[in-house]
């Protein structure tokens, strides 16, 4: 398992009153890889991404990641539980979730303070990530006075500045506006060419023909029914249209059109 990065085998997760969160799951990811997990509203990608993450324990079933069994006994341990956390780092899709600071400058730096760093090397990840976002403008803002859009890109620097081994990210361009969407995929590709696992929850079918490598498909029944490469996947136009994410006036070629890139990367120090 040297090269795998996370390993699921017949994952069953539920929400209180029996709610099916997702089902029979069986996956490997490799480090380095980027996954694109398409499916629509409803379908448990939101509810994968927090398996991986620690958050949600299987009810049934086992996950390992970096070689060990993921168990809520194993994340009570306190030195596994900082390398867990120091090693992976979750967008949520709703960005109100994860801001909790005074101000902008504040929510980026919080992560990185938790790490012990110093207050120089903290100060210089804080103004790279925010100029690579383009939000200098917002440092001393109270992140819930921004608009929707404002705190994504909050939200996002906020994970970016960790430099973390894992990305796993929910609906990443979901209120961005189409040249911070670029911008962002600009810092997927950098963090590609860093050696980074990338995980992305997405309805977004542009993104995922840009940066994925592999592609997992979830239904309405919380279930993985496929799980290649991008181009085997993609070449399956049945599979999209069942899922709901084609309709009769659109075919796959449609997401080979570019995004306008900044050609902004973040560089990890």
């Amino acid at each position: 398992m040297d090269r795998v990065i996370f390993k699921l085998e017949n994952v069953d997760f539920e929400y209180e009153g029996d709610i099916i969160g997702v089902s029979n799951i069986n996956l490997e990811i490799e480090k380095g890889d980027t996954v694109a997990i398409l499916g629509p509203n409803g379908s448990g990608k939101s509810t994968l991404l927090k398996i991986l993450d620690g958050l949600y324990p299987p009810k049934k079933g086992k996950l390992y990641a970096f070689d060990e069994e993921i168990s809520q006994k194993r994340l009570r341990d306190k030195a596994f539980n900082k390398f867990f956390r120091r090693n992976i780092a979750l967008l949520f899709q709703d960005a109100d979730v994860q801001l909790f600071c005074p101000t902008v400058e504040d929510e980026i730096a919080f992560g990185l303070r938790q790490l012990g760093l110093s207050q120089k090397v903290i100060e210089e990840k804080v103004e790279r990530v925010m100029s690579s976002l383009n939000i200098q403008a917002l440092r001393g803002r109270y992140p819930y006075s921004l608009s929707g859009g404002e705190k994504k890109k909050v939200a996002i620097a906020s994970i970016l500045s960790l430099d973390s081994e894992v990305y796993l990210l929910d609906e990443p361009t979901a209120n961005l506006d189409p040249q911070t969407e670029g911008i962002l995929i600009d810092q997927v590709l950098s963090l590609q060419e860093q050696g980074k696992t990338l995980i992305i929850a997405t309805q977004d079918m542009l993104l995922a023909e840009h940066v994925a490598y592999h592609v997992l498909l979830m239904d309405q029944n919380k279930k993985a029914i496929a799980f290649g490469s991008k181009e085997s996947i993609f070449s399956n136009l049945d599979l999209f249209y069942k899922l709901g994410l084609l309709h009769g006036h659109q075919a796959i070629h449609e997401f080979t059109q570019s995004y306008i890139h900044s050609h902004r990367t973040l560089q990890a120090s």
